[in-house]
């Protein structure tokens, strides 16, 4: 018998989940398209799960969480954000960062998250940080609030008009203040980058065109941009959300940061892939580019480099980093 009949067949690629949308018949639309800037900025936290959700109306199951049965010892990373949100956003109720103890008895409180020792033990690794960003919020919030801004700005792309619509966020008359109990990642540039550009953009009366963004281990500012330069880039970002209703974008928000940051494929792949000395877990295994991007061989090709310096490129270029060290 002939050895490679009785060898294994090798497997067959997985076929590609998307092959394209059929084209509907145009119609003339009554209106011109309008999209809220949240819808934006979900867009561009994950294109493969917009598209999925927003497009294909699919729904991927939650991850069930198993039941712990014994006390654990130390709180989980995602309940340490949760408790160190709590007492910055107590310390702004208070206008002042409130003291250890106060903090402690206000985490024993919350039934969400560990009893016993877990807690302590959790703010003890927390405090050394969590006190200077509470500090550095109240110093940044210290004037009063503006009035909210509705922003409705007409934009076109290619030959037509589109509608972005929405709030900044809180203002204050030195401009727009964020934060987020955690360390600086690209999702936080992006998303105070986009809210910035409606800022200066829409101009609101009192209100200086600053953004600023508090973290763990540093600061992100951005200065004022020309409102006609505002309306430039947020086009740019409405035109990949307008591809980005017809087909996966090779937009993936780890992996294209490090290469618009390095400039170099490997970085990326580095983010996409995982393997030995990559930083996180590999961005590929997220469950929604998983399906997205089943049996294409190498999504980091066939534009990728270039939507990753036209998304990333301005926040770079635009964003100055502020140590969080005294």
């Amino acid at each position: 018998m002939d050895d490679e009949a009785e060898g294994e067949q090798p497997e067959e690629p997985l076929r590609p989940f998307f092959n394209g949308v059929p084209e509907a018949a145009a119609a003339a639309a009554a209106e011109p398209p309008s999209v809220g800037i949240e819808d934006l900025l979900f867009f561009l936290h994950n294109p493969s799960r917009f598209f999925l959700e927003r497009r294909l109306l699919l729904r991927l199951p939650e991850a069930e969480e198993s039941v712990a049965d014994e006390e654990p010892l130390v709180m989980g990373f995602l309940e340490e954000r949760s408790a160190a949100a709590s007492i910055v956003e107590a310390s702004l109720v208070n206008r002042r960062v409130l003291r250890v103890e106060e903090a402690l008895a206000l985490l024993r409180a919350a039934p969400e998250l560990p009893p016993g020792a877990a807690v302590g033990a959790g703010l003890s690794l927390l405090w050394p940080k969590l006190a200077p960003l509470a500090e550095r919020l109240l110093e940044a919030t210290a004037g009063p609030e503006s009035p909210p801004c509705a922003a409705l700005l007409p934009l076109a792309l290619g030959g037509e008009k589109w509608i972005l619509r929405g709030n900044p966020g809180p203002l204050r008359p030195g401009g727009l203040v964020r934060y987020r109990c955690d360390e600086l990642r690209p999702v936080d540039c992006l998303q105070a980058w986009v809210r910035h550009l409606l800022l200066c953009a829409a101009r609101p009366e009192g209100v200086s065109p600053r953004t600023r963004h508090l973290a763990f281990d540093q600061d992100l500012l951005f200065e004022e941009i020309p409102a006609e330069e505002a309306e430039g880039h947020l086009a740019v970002l409405l035109g990949l959300y307008r591809e980005g209703l017809g087909r996966p974008v090779p937009f993936f928000r780890k992996a294209s940061w490090a290469y618009a940051e390095k400039g170099k494929l490997n970085e990326a792949r580095s983010r996409w892939l995982g393997g030995y000395g990559a930083k996180g877990e590999a961005e590929r295994e997220d469950p929604w580019h998983s399906l997205a991007w089943r049996g294409v061989v190498d999504p980091l090709e066939g534009g990728f480099e270039e939507i990753a310096q036209r998304v990333y490129g301005p926040v770079l270029r635009h964003g100055v980093m502020l140590s969080a060290q005294p």
